[in-house]
């Protein structure tokens, strides 16, 4: 099943970046979605700890044949990079929703 993903509005590009067996580094550009922003904070006696989250939709198609999103690959938008901490297929298989906190 093809995505039509791409044809939303508020679509951006990235870059999926992952490492796989051996080494290998595996760079996939697509149109992509961003989902529910938001902000965490964590506080620890004075320490305070601020966290952006967001939810990525990706296109199942065209990965790269194999490839699936992993927690610990990273997706660079233009200036930020986010690390995937979970992935899941939705949509009949046609979109990959990967959680992910931005990088600093």
């Amino acid at each position: 099943m093809i995505s039509d993903l791409p044809l939303c509005d508020f679509t951006q590009p990235l870059e999926l970046q992952a490492v796989r067996a051996l080494g290998r580094r595996v760079v996939w550009s697509a149109q992509a979605l961003p989902r529910h922003r938001r902000q965490s904070d964590t506080s620890a006696g004075q320490l305070r700890l601020t966290t952006d989250q967001c939810d990525w939709l990706l296109p199942a198609d065209p990965l790269p044949t194999g490839l699936v999103p992993a927690p610990g690959d990273t997706l660079q938008a233009g200036e930020e990079r986010w690390l995937v901490q979970s992935a899941e297929v939705l949509v009949g298989g046609s979109v990959w929703r990967c959680h992910c906190i931005l990088q600093d």
